[in-house]
């Protein structure tokens, strides 16, 4: 969600001077005959006074006017716009429900837009309603691509970051995908929604069967693997998933990378540089695994290998300057949580 101090007021002065600037440059032009045709705005009279002394008001410090006068606007025009305008207004006043007021009829009005889906969510957890939000996700998800539906269900754990309490989250994002989890094309992707929801608790005896069905279900998800390798370290069981994922995909490095990273940490040097060894094998170019090939090899008191390594990297480094760093963990902030709007929408 665009903040609100980005201004999107701007725009629509833009808009309305553009609108009179379009008028005043093309009324010479019509006794042309070859003039191309003008396009003129939908912007009449009525709706410019109105969105003009709605902004007016505003910068006045008139918030609770300037509201009105645009969610009026908006309900008469029906423009996604005007609707926005008038849900950030409010924000700005900090006024939570006319926020939610606004996106309500935002949606009643445009029934399949995503983004007021979006705004209605994300306000519903922020104000401490997240109950209500499972019906606009729900509805989100079916208003959702297909190709794209996966993505989104994986991602629901995220908009239920903000709610402060991470153990109501499992419940939420369970009610969430009841039904998308028998279906074949999202099955997966609902258990990886579980998975990380139980992960957030945290609560990884919970977590683990789920990786392991979504594993089952496809064992080239590359998501289902790091989620299972931070639990490499102390779970055999998803320490399986793993390997059984880089045996399909030895290729994917973010994931052998993330492995690296859980095992150094539990102090397994030995097994975090055999994975090392794979990376700067398939990738020689990659710069970075070779300095922490070179720290492991120190650590495991091996300085022949450890000169080799950081040579290695010091030549890939200048190379090769822009060397990309190696992946950071897995962020749970998804789902389209663009901002935070607990602050901003507080009443």
């Amino acid at each position: 969600m665009p903040s609100p101090s980005s201004r999107p007021g701007l725009s629509l002065l833009g808009l309305l001077l553009a609108s009179l600037l379009g008028v005043a440059v093309a009324a010479p032009a019509q006794p042309a005959a070859s003039a191309t045709k003008v396009e003129n705005s939908d912007l009449d009279a009525q709706l410019f006074y109105q969105l003009l002394i709605g902004e007016i008001e505003l910068r006045s410090g008139e918030a609770g006017t300037a509201y009105q006068v645009m969610l009026d606007a908006a309900r008469r025009t029906r423009d996604e716009q005007l609707y926005r305008r008038a849900t950030e207004i409010a924000l700005q006043a900090r006024a939570g429900d006319q926020a939610l007021a606004a996106v309500m009829a935002w949606r009643s009005a445009l029934p399949k837009s995503i983004e007021a889906h979006r705004y209605l969510i994300q306000l519903l957890v922020a104000l401490n309603r997240a109950d209500e939000s499972i019906e606009p996700l729900r509805s989100l998800i079916q208003l959702t691509a297909e190709a794209e539906r996966p993505a989104l269900i994986q991602s629901l754990p995220g908009f239920f970051s903000r709610t402060g309490d991470r153990a109501r989250t499992p419940a939420l994002v369970e009610r969430v995908t009841q039904g998308w989890i028998d279906q074949p094309a999202t099955r997966s992707a609902s258990r990886i929604a579980l998975a990380r929801a139980w992960l957030g608790v945290p609560d990884n005896a919970k977590a683990l069967p789920l990786l392991q069905q979504a594993h089952a279900d496809d064992p080239s998800n590359e998501a289902v693997a790091m989620l299972a390798a931070g639990l490499a370290a102390t779970l055999p069981e998803a320490e399986a998933i793993v390997t059984s994922f880089l045996q399909a995909r030895p290729d994917s490095h973010g994931v052998r990378l993330n492995y690296v990273r859980v095992l150094t940490n539990a102090q397994r040097y030995g097994d975090a540089t055999a994975q090392l060894q794979v990376v700067t094998r398939l990738a020689p170019d990659l710069a970075p695994p070779w300095l922490t090939l070179g720290a492991l090899q120190v650590e495991l008191r091996h300085p022949a290998e450890a000169t080799v390594a950081l040579k290695t990297y010091l030549q890939k480094l200048e190379a090769s300057p822009s060397a990309p760093a190696a992946p950071a963990e897995d962020d749970e902030e998804e789902g389209g949580n663009p901002s935070d709007l607990r602050e901003q929408g507080r009443t």
